[in-house]
């Protein structure tokens, strides 16, 4: 056994020494202990964050087997690739580390393709809007001349997840092909209709062009394509722009002097043309793909036509937008019907690269998928002091403002969940956040972020969502309340501040608006409860003082007060030393304060034009009944079928909250009526109903207002009280099924009321 294991390594290394000897002789230049892959490892320490996937949803295209009677050598000796160089590999920056990124060039005269997996569900679909968002890096050579550069590819091509260009010949087409243009391998071609038939066929690309390809003279046309970019616009050698590499349109014939016989080369004609002056800075950079299809004419599946958006350099890594200027986008209308499609509507999507006597790292990360999950972020700023929202660039904001950010995620489709959604909300200059909440509408669950996560004012509040995005709830709001910055001697600026979204089939990110907080040196503040309770005819002094923050001295002369109750002004008034600016008293008579509730607001002015913060206060005369928290959206659990007479119980906790304010004695009841339950789709009627079960058993349909609570104050005390606390799966308001219903969404309305005295029986 000794003997045999000894005599098969020898075989093993005899083989194994062969093996290199031939790698020697036949490989192309691959990035190894040189600045090349030092670049590589620079790229994958710097990878911003991107989706992780682990099941495949990617495929690396198998090019087919090199064909027996292939050359070795191109026409001008170098050497020809016949495998797929592109890799999938992991991010190595730790912030990042799960981060998938696909490698598809770091040598010369390589080939590299990947594609959507149509069996992970992963496609284009030309009939819905679709968003492809990715990082792209193009990384330096250690000083070399990079190329050539990736194409982005929408393809139809028979041969599925592993097209790619190849020659008459069967090689896969590096250089200036990019892997998906037709071969320009042919110097007695007379027909662009030939190049047309090597391209990646029924596809279009967006090119990201690192080299330029120029040569037009007689003895530069080497036959191995080395002129597309001849008759380019502008000055840049490298580029953005489109086209249909299987269209004969996009090849143009041109005569290289005057030989006999004839040399001819061509050129590309390149849509929607972007120069930039240098793609290749060893950086990362943001991509957006956005496609709308046309109104679809007749119903069909497939629409004629659509707008296609690009923009690069949209996003810096940090999620911040980049200058204007940096940033290069343009829209133009495509015709789909280049892809020859029949009854389907989705299509391959993917990238390929290719290099030739040059290279460079080409890498991506893709932050979202398309037919995936699609959501948008948007933002919005409510000044609850003042109640209203908060403008762009808006000047009207105040020191001390209570402040809402709302951000909010709406869920446009596809075929996936949107799960796991870590959210970090950058915090901006001069905000300091204090709570926050996250509301799914569709489902009217409200759920509190945990207040340590606002302690010692962080730089940004991150949580996970607990609930996920899908088709039957679309939207969820993140609220962070706080306010502005307290004391603002000169004019204070708040900036855009970033918020991220990242789950598990997408990430998203949104920026919220800059504005200004307005200079206050003059502040005004009270310790009188925010909503106060009195007696009849009764009077309230509010106590109140000034400050300034300067240290100018206060003189009460100088200052006048301006007040209000419900909207209808007051008398104004100067201080003076019996009731000075240090500390002063507005004085309430109890014929001003005539309603049940009254919202008092006042503020003060100098002889300056100082004016402080605005004050509000409540005052309930002789207390209140209102109703609190109550759930906007209630649910009942889901059922696979009902049968008839079958109760379905309620899901998660509803909300019906009372105050009561008033006297000892008071009372009041709570009433519902509910409407009929039916499918939005479908329109179909639920057969069942709303009922009301009490503790005793007793059954009551809720067709007409019913009494479902009451309550009388056994103290003076304010009072809050739940109608629902008591409720447990067997009473309380729950869903009678009358036979077997067809599947759906029902939904339906309840009707309550709150009355402020006992029901007559």
């Amino acid at each position: 056994m000794n003997i045999f294991y000894r005599k098969r390594f020898l075989i093993f290394a005899i083989f194994l020494c062969i093996l290199i000897l031939f790698l020697d002789i036949y490989s192309t230049k691959v990035a190894g202990a040189d600045t090349g892959d030092s670049d590589y490892e620079h790229a994958l320490a710097t990878t911003p964050k991107g989706l992780n996937w682990n099941n495949n949803n990617f495929v690396i295209a198998k090019f087919p087997p090199k064909p027996a009677n292939a050359p070795i050598d191109s026409p001008s000796g170098k050497k020809y690739s016949y495998d797929n160089n592109a890799t999938i590999v992991r991010s190595k920056n730790p912030a990042t580390k799960d981060t998938s990124v696909i490698s598809l060039t770091n040598g010369t005269y390589q080939v590299g393709a990947v594609w959507s997996n149509f069996e992970k569900g992963n496609y284009f679909d030309l009939s819905h809007e679709q968003i492809a968002s990715m990082w792209i890096y193009f990384g330096n050579t250690g000083g070399e001349v990079p190329g050539d550069g990736m194409a982005f590819v929408l393809q139809n091509d028979k041969r599925k997840e592993n097209a790619i260009a190849l020659s008459s010949t069967g090689i896969p087409v590096n250089g200036q092909s990019l892997g998906v243009w037709g071969a320009d391998w042919d110097k007695t071609n007379l027909y662009p209709e030939n190049i047309a038939k090597t391209a990646i066929q029924n596809s279009w690309a967006m090119e990201f062009d690192t080299y330029k390809n120029l040569l037009t003279g007689a003895n530069e046309i080497s036959g191995e394509g080395v002129s597309f970019d001849a008759n380019n616009p502008g000055t840049y050698s490298q580029h953005i722009a489109t086209g249909f590499p299987a269209s004969d349109k996009t090849y143009v014939k041109q005569k290289a002097g005057n030989t006999n016989p004839p040399i001819y080369y061509y050129t590309m004609h390149h849509d929607n043309f972007i120069g930039i002056e240098n793609l290749v800075d060893s950086n990362w950079h943001h991509v957006t793909i956005k496609w709308s299809p046309d109104i679809s004419v007749n119903s069909q599946t497939t629409p004629t036509g659509g707008t296609m958006t690009y923009s690069y350099n949209d996003k810096n890594p940090d999620g911040s937008t980049p200058d204007a200027n940096n940033i290069k986008s343009t829209s133009f209308h495509l015709d789909t019907a280049n892809f020859n499609l029949q009854s389907d509507s989705k299509l391959y999507w993917g990238f390929t690269g290719s290099t030739g006597k040059y290279y460079e790292n080409n890498l991506m990360v893709f932050e979202s998928i398309p037919s995936f999950v699609d959501a948008e972020a948007t933002t919005k700023i409510h000044d609850n002091t003042q109640n209203r929202d908060i403008e762009k660039n808006d000047s009207q904001v105040y020191p001390n403002d209570d402040v809402s950010y709302f951000y909010n995620l709406d869920y446009k489709g596809w075929t996936k969940t949107w799960n796991g959604i870590n959210a970090k909300m950058n915090v901006p200059k001069n905000i300091h956040f204090t709570s926050g909440t996250v509301s799914y509408p569709a489902t009217g669950n409200t759920y509190q972020i945990p207040s340590d996560k606002f302690l010692n004012d962080p730089a940004s509040i991150e949580t996970v969502l607990p609930e996920q995005l899908n088709q039957d709830s679309r939207k969820a709001i993140v609220e962070l309340k706080g306010h502005t910055e307290t004391i603002a001697t000169e004019k204070l600026n708040v900036p855009s501040a970033h918020a991220s979204f990242e789950g598990d089939n997408l990430i998203t990110d949104t920026n919220t608006i800059p504005f200004f907080i307005q200079a206050r040196n003059l502040t005004l503040k009270s310790n009188f409860p925010d909503i106060k309770k009195i007696g009849q005819h009764e009077d309230v002094d509010i106590p109140a003082e000034l400050e300034y923050h300067d240290g100018t001295s206060l003189v009460s002369s100088n200052m006048t007060v301006y007040s209000s109750i419900n909207d209808k002004n007051l008398p104004s008034f100067k201080l003076n030393d019996s009731n000075p600016a240090t500390g002063f008293m507005l004085h309430l008579s109890s014929d001003q304060l005539s309603s049940k509730i009254n919202i008092v607001k006042f503020y003060v002015v100098d002889n300056l034009g100082n004016k402080t913060n605005v004050i509000t206060k409540q005052i309930n005369v002789g207390g209140t009944v209102q109703f609190g928290s109550v759930s906007p959206q209630l649910n009942f659990k889901t059922m696979n079928l009902t049968s008839p007479n079958e109760i379905i119980p309620r899901m998660n906790n509803w909300q019906i909250d009372v105050i009561d304010s008033r006297e000892k004695g008071s009372s009041w009841s709570v009433q519902a009526n509910a409407s009929k339950l039916t499918d939005s789709k479908t329109h179909q009627e639920f057969d069942g109903a709303l009922i009301y079960r009490d503790p005793t058993g007793k059954v009551s349909y809720l067709n007409n207002d019913l009494t479902i609570a009451e309550n009388s104050k056994d103290n003076d005390d304010t009072q809050e009280k739940s109608i629902t606390e008591n409720w447990n799966s067997q009473d309380g308001i729950l869903l009678l099924s009358n036979s077997q219903n067809k599947a759906g969404n029902y939904s339906g309305e309840i009707n309550w009321s709150l009355i402020d005295s006992l029901n007559n029986k």
